[in-house]
């Protein structure tokens, strides 16, 4: 009997512990494509830079479009990340909405609960 509970027991923490690994695994694989994706990008934009200058476009009018296209690739970069962050931000609404109608009335309860708990201007 104890053998059968040592047994769930670990198992019980070894998913979770493989289930972290794979995930640590995942977040550095994407670290370093991010790192790859910026040395190509630094080297891309370089060579935009020595082309224009090779071709005959003075360096500064060469370093000006680069610049531009930093910059607009920058903005762009930017604004997706703020669009994904505002999905992000409504997801987990979303999600209990569509599971369990019941979460979202507990979770405003709760949600209600802190706010009156940290509001320290309430009178006894």
């Amino acid at each position: 009997m104890s053998l059968a509970t040592i047994g769930s027991t670990f198992a019980n923490v070894a998913l979770p512990r493989q289930f972290l690994y794979i995930v640590i695994y995942i977040i550095t694989l994407t670290i370093l494509a991010a790192f790859m994706v910026g040395i190509l990008l630094i080297s891309g934009l370089y060579a935009m830079y020595f082309g224009l200058t090779h071709y005959g476009l003075d360096p500064a009018i060469s370093a000006i479009a680069v610049m531009g296209l930093t910059f607009v690739l920058a903005a762009t970069f930017i604004g997706v990340a703020i669009l994904q962050m505002r999905r992000l931000r409504v997801f987990p609404h979303r999600l209990m909405t569509q599971h369990s109608p019941g979460l979202l009335h507990i979770s405003g309860l709760v949600e209600a609960f802190m706010a009156g708990f940290s509001n320290r201007n309430i009178r006894p």
